[in-house]
């Protein structure tokens, strides 16, 4: 998951207390050009008053001295006075940013940081929110696919399990019926004698109709061929005999023989 960076913009809180800081400097940079204008004043009259005081006599120098004390009370009272300003001006100045920062309304100190951090925690929590999501989706996601793997490999399963049960049924019917036949459960015996007529198909065969049996139950045994006299052996033998189907068993012999044949049978189907 991505990390969490988010600045918060404090640039309107730094503004407003610059501006605080601003009103404070020029504030005291007045107080301090007044106070300099008046030490100048002050030292100028002094430097006046020294003069006359050299150039009159003693009870001249006298009253130049007290207009001369005169004026420096005055210009310390009015050097107080400015501390005071100035001084009341700074408290006015401290307790108006101290009344700034603890005020709740718009545009205040509070509301501007308030603000700021809101909006970085809001938009802190929707990226975690969205990274959470996505990576519930991404995990999701895998899950389905793992299930529908599962599915697949199941189905597979039991697709090769039914074949193997059906293979395994079946073969299992197959040694049952195998079996019954051998230990001589005869459902029931038909014998008879069939005729090859001469004909020059190829092979030579006679259709013969028996009463219907379980092919998949049922042997033929052929008992011996015959022909008409002088003949061959080879032209009476019988090569094969075989189900057509339930009812119709057909017996051949080579072709272009030219005599009739004669077969012995015997049909046995078993339980």
């Amino acid at each position: 998951m991505a990390k969490i960076s988010q600045k918060i913009d404090l640039s309107p809180v730094i503004n407003e207390i610059n501006d605080n800081e601003l009103d404070i400097s020029t504030e005291h940079q007045l107080t301090r050009d007044n106070l300099t204008a008046t030490r100048t004043s002050l030292e100028t009259k002094q430097d006046q008053a020294q003069a006359a005081i050299e150039g009159t006599t003693t009870s001249e120098g006298g009253a130049t001295r007290t207009a001369v004390n005169a004026a420096r009370d005055s210009v310390n009272a009015n050097i107080d006075s400015e501390h005071n300003s100035t001084r009341t001006t700074v408290n006015n100045a401290r307790d108006n940013v101290k009344a700034e920062i603890v005020r709740q309304t718009g545009g205040s100190l509070y509301a501007l940081l308030y603000n700021a951090l809101s909006n970085a925690i809001n938009a802190a929590r929707d990226n975690i929110k969205s990274h959470v999501t996505a990576a519930k989706d991404t995990v999701w996601a895998k899950v389905d696919a793992t299930q529908a793997a599962v599915n697949n490999v199941n189905s597979n399963v039991d697709a090769e399990a039914n074949s193997v049960r059906s293979t395994v049924n079946s073969a299992r019917d197959n040694v049952k019926s195998h079996v019954t036949a051998l230990r001589g459960g005869v459902k029931s015996i038909q014998r008879g004698e069939a005729e090859i007529p001469l004909n020059s198909g190829t092979p030579q065969y006679v259709d013969v109709s028996i009463s219907a049996v379980n092919t998949a139950k049922t042997s033929i045994v052929l008992q011996g061929s015959t022909s008409q006299d002088g003949e061959s052996a080879d032209d009476s033998r019988i090569h094969r005999g075989f189900f057509l189907n339930a009812s119709t068993v057909r017996f051949e012999r080579k072709a272009g023989r030219s005599t009739r044949a004669y077969v012995g049978y015997e049909i046995i189907e078993y339980y």
